[in-house]
């Protein structure tokens, strides 16, 4: 163990967090409305956050929902992962991730 924690080593570059719907967070505290969290006249319109990385981790993506929405959170570690290459990253997750659902919906519309 003592060669683990004295030695920098990089256990993956790459962290997918799924949390699922992120109102479980607040434990059923606050009433909805539309989905959304209200507490007095405020409303919870959207939630920012990231999956947390370890030293040696490039990049952490986190995936979860609110009102229905689907929520996708970046977080780079710039000694690994330059802006420009972070910022290339995300545009194609995000690409790939439109182009799956594109798919989806055009396999949903024909099994209809």
């Amino acid at each position: 163990m003592f060669v683990l924690t004295r030695n920098p080593i990089r256990y993956c570059t790459g962290v997918l967090a799924n949390v699922g719907d992120v109102k479980r967070q607040f434990n059923c505290r606050f009433p909805l409305r539309k989905g959304k969290c209200v507490a007095g006249s405020v409303v919870l319109e959207s939630l920012y956050g990231a999956a947390p990385i370890r030293k040696g981790t490039a990049i952490g993506v986190s995936l979860g929902t609110y009102a229905g929405e689907l929520l996708v959170n970046f977080n780079c570690d710039s000694k690994v992962l330059p802006n420009e290459q972070a910022e290339s990253f995300a545009d194609l997750y995000m690409s790939k991730l439109s182009e799956f659902t594109d798919e989806m919906k055009e396999d949903d519309v024909l099994s209809k």
